[in-house]
C-alpha cells in the first residue's frame, strides 16, 4: 500500500554534481556514446505495417513521428481533412493498397453504417454500392425525422 513512485517535481540528490574522474572511467564503458541510435531506429521516410490493424505508416519525423500513409496520400491530392467528421476508406478492403484511385473520403457516420449493416467486403464495386445504400438509408431517416418534428 506504499506509493513508491517518484513524485512530480522531485529533485535527485546528485543533480548538478560532477562525477569523480575515477568513477567516470569505471562507468564510461556502459554509457551511451554520442550519436548512438537504438537497434530499432528507422530513418525518416521508412514504411512499416501496423501489426494490430494492417495499415501502412510512414515515418515523417524524429524521434517517433509516424503518420498513416493513406491519409498522407489523400492530403497530397485533395488537401487536409477533418478527422473528427470524416475518414478515408480503402475501396477494395486492402489496407496496404494506398493508390489514390482506391481511397475514398466518407463521413464517419457512413463508416459506422457500413459496419452496422455488415456491408464491408473485398469487392470495390460492392463497397461503392453499399456506401450508396447507407447514404440512402441516412437520408431517408433524416427526412422521416424532419416530417415527424414539423
Amino acid at each position: 500500500g506504499i506509493d513508491t513512485r517518484i513524485k512530480k517535481g522531485n529533485i535527485p540528490f546528485n543533480k548538478e554534481k560532477k562525477m569523480s574522474e575515477e568513477l567516470y572511467k569505471k562507468c564510461a564503458p556502459t554509457m551511451f556514446k554520442k550519436g548512438n541510435r537504438p537497434h530499432n531506429w528507422r530513418p525518416t521516410g521508412s514504411r512499416r505495417i501496423q501489426s494490430r490493424d494492417g495499415y501502412v505508416q510512414i515515418k515523417v519525423g524524429e524521434p517517433k513521428k509516424w503518420e498513416l500513409e493513406h491519409i498522407l496520400v489523400w492530403e497530397h491530392y485533395h488537401g487536409a481533412i477533418d478527422t473528427q467528421k470524416e475518414c478515408i476508406i480503402h475501396l477494395d478492403g486492402n489496407r496496404q493498397n494506398n493508390d489514390i484511385s482506391n481511397l475514398k473520403l466518407i463521413p464517419r457516420s457512413y463508416n459506422a453504417g457500413m459496419s452496422f449493416f455488415g456491408f464491408w467486403s473485398k469487392d470495390k464495386e460492392l463497397n461503392l454500392t453499399a456506401l450508396n445504400t447507407v447514404k440512402l438509408y441516412k437520408e431517408t431517416k433524416r427526412k422521416k425525422n424532419e416530417l415527424l418534428h414539423r
